[in-house]
């Protein structure tokens, strides 16, 4: 007998090499007789954590089947603690993750409410959770990371409302032991409740953070600035004054010039079809100047500032079809200059569904995650793929079909995930970290 391991595969199964070539599905280990265990060592070899991996056993006489393989076992393979809860999105900071998890209960009327929110510390060397940041209960305030300031010892967490009718916070905490230092509301002072949290990022170099809200109302997209020492909040700066009406929600910042970069996002069906704008512009958080708004291409993902004030990467692709036409068009990459903000033609990534765009600065390579592999029109077990490229080429290098980020991304009907970053790199060991397929932990994998 012998035990069958697919070595590289989720709910839905898959067997590629690093750059997506068809190998062997299955790993045998023979067993010591007809009735006998064996250890199947999954850090051994090499398979990436959170996933599940099917396992079967095969009858079989000098080396050969000689029956049909068992009923399929599965293996859930996590290397780590999970919250419960779903995992929001999470943020990195010097080997300590931040997850923010949302826990949701169904009444007997088939309703949803919200239980509670928190935000914890889990070690990215050992796999364990720690501080709880933040834990709420009995509010109506569901959380997301924005990030941590090493330097200063606080971590930044915005609140939104579930049910609406009440405006959006940031809530500064001390990253050790969950103290709040402030709590600021986000009111823009327009009377208007229907103002919504959209994204942010934190600059460890220069102490601050920067938030991006939308007014329902006066169609106004703003950005405010967070002192990551006091939790002091400046003054909205509006975005599109001249051209309300779009929200900016994908917020980012190139720490070598604190300048910060936000733009116009959402990668579902309906972008695809041209009737709205995508832009972007930058903010200089001293001066408080925004630049005029500049075209970005449709179905925009993400912006990836080089760290070091030259260039600006952007990634656009659709997650699903065109629903009125069925188009569905590869995931393109560009490069732009970071003070005009003008693209370079785009490069074909070759598959679709891209998100959370991330630079490994000391081996010059980008990586992006994308919802569908390459070879999911060919491949009945796809998986989704994480994609290695030049970062101001777009060639790609590599293609890692090793995860699963349909239920991390699509679990909730409002989860802009393209601007809730899901994927983090340790340059120095070419690891990465990405939401696991359940939405409630990591997945570790090699680059």
């Amino acid at each position: 007998l012998y035990g069958a391991l697919n070595t590289a595969t989720n709910q839905n199964g898959s067997g590629r090499d690093d750059n997506g070539v068809d190998h062997a599905s299955t790993l045998l280990r023979a067993l010591p007789s007809a009735k006998g265990r064996t250890v199947l060592d999954l850090e051994s070899l090499g398979l990436p954590t959170g996933l599940q991996y099917p396992v079967r056993i095969l009858a079989t006489r000098d080396g050969k089947p000689v029956g049909q393989a068992s009923p399929t076992s599965f293996v859930q393979y996590l290397d780590g603690d999970t919250v419960s809860g779903t995992l929001e999105n999470f943020e990195v900071s010097d080997g300590t993750a931040l997850l923010a998890t949302d826990d949701f209960a169904e009444g007997d009327d088939g309703g949803v409410s919200l239980r509670g929110a928190a935000t914890t510390a889990y070690s990215l060397a050992d796999g364990r959770l720690g501080t709880q940041v933040s834990h709420e209960t009995g509010t109506s305030m569901m959380q997301e990371v924005v990030g941590a300031d090493p330097t200063t010892g606080h971590t930044l967490v915005a609140h939104r409302p579930f049910a609406g009718g009440a405006l959006p916070e940031v809530d500064l905490r001390d990253t050790a032991t969950g103290t709040r230092v402030r709590l600021s509301t986000l009111d823009p002072g327009t009377g208007s409740t229907s103002v919504y949290y959209q994204g942010g990022v934190v600059d460890p170099a220069h102490h601050r953070a920067a938030v991006a809200t939308f007014d329902g109302v006066t169609g106004v997209a703003s950005l405010w600035t967070v002192d990551m020492a006091t939790g002091e909040v400046s003054a909205p700066l509006p975005l599109n004054r001249t051209s309300p009406g779009r929200a900016f929600s994908n917020v980012s910042v190139d720490a070598s010039t604190g300048t910060f970069f936000v733009a116009t996002t959402g990668t579902m069906g309906p972008c695809l079809s041209g009737r709205v704008p995508y832009a972007a512009v930058s903010v200089d958080p001293v001066s408080g100047e925004v630049s005029p708004l500049s075209t970005m291409p449709a179905c925009t993902a993400g912006l990836l500032p080089d760290g070091k004030g030259n260039h600006l990467y952007v990634a656009a692709g659709a997650a699903t079809p065109n629903y009125s036409s069925g188009e569905f068009p590869t995931s393109t990459w560009r490069s732009a200059d970071q003070k005009t903000l003008a693209t370079s033609a785009p490069a074909d990534l070759g598959t679709r569904g891209v998100m959370w765009p991330a630079l490994d600065a000391e081996h010059h390579i980008a990586l992006v995650a994308h919802l569908y592999e390459e070879g999911t029109t060919g491949d009945n077990n796809a998986l989704s793929e994480v994609t290695v490229l030049d970062p101001d080429t777009g060639k790609v290098l590599a293609r890692h079909p090793i995860a699963n980020l349909v239920n991390s991304t699509l679990s909730t009907a409002d989860f802009d995930f393209t601007s809730r970053r899901g994927l983090f790199l340790d340059p120095g060991t070419r690891t990465g970290y990405l939401v696991n397929p359940w939405a409630n932990g990591l997945q570790r994998f090699t680059y």
